[in-house]
């Protein structure tokens, strides 16, 4: 898993230039290889939508392992991420994790580190057709700029829109819940109340 370089909208093929110091609007790209399938999911969204913290981390991460792993039947999960402290490398991925693993919604979570030196992730090769492809079109809006990820590569495409179920606040949950050591407490927040903390963005 982790972060495309950003893509900016508009972007015309023939003039970047004439482009770079305009007011461009930010598009995010975080990836996540599926390996068991061989598919890489694409979350896309605009700088307006969130940003590139923690929370949104942990966010499309956990809408992934919901709605592809555990829906799967899967109970073992190994997560490679590279060393970037903010974003995949922090307590608070590291804590949501820990969450789903002592509530029983998988037996198993690896999280793996790649080691200096050696930063090409499985997801930056679909990032590269992305790239490859967007270069060479002229993308206007958010759904040209769609239709160009879904034909750079045989991925799956995840539009995360202004008003969506997937970014959510999980920065505070997971202070809240390992701020004491009962395992009983997590569970009471996650399940218990789940729209105090799992608010949309």
């Amino acid at each position: 898993m982790d972060f495309s370089q950003n893509l900016t909208l508009p972007s015309v093929s023939a003039t970047p230039s004439q482009w770079y110091f305009l007011s461009l609007v930010n598009v995010y790209l975080f990836g996540i290889y599926y390996a068991n399938k061989n598919i890489q999911y694409n979350y896309v969204y605009e700088e307006s939508v969130a940003g590139k913290g923690t929370d949104e981390v942990n966010s499309m991460l956990f809408h992934f392992i919901q709605k592809i792993v555990v829906a799967n039947g899967h109970q073992k999960l190994t997560i490679y991420a590279d060393n970037c402290g903010g974003q995949n490398k922090n307590n608070f991925v590291v804590k949501m994790l820990l969450g789903l693993a002592q509530m029983g919604e998988l037996e198993t979570i690896d999280l793996k580190f790649f080691i200096k030196g050696h930063p090409k992730n499985a997801v930056d090769r679909g990032f590269g057709h992305i790239r490859k492809k967007f270069a060479r079109e002229d993308v206007w809006t958010m759904d040209q700029l769609l239709e160009v990820v879904n034909a750079a590569s045989s991925s799956a495409l995840v539009h995360v829109p202004k008003e969506n179920a997937v970014m959510k606040v999980f920065r505070t949950a997971v202070q809240e819940a390992y701020r004491h050591e009962e395992r009983a407490e997590l569970s009471d927040l996650w399940n218990g109340n789940r729209q105090s903390w799992c608010r949309v963005l």
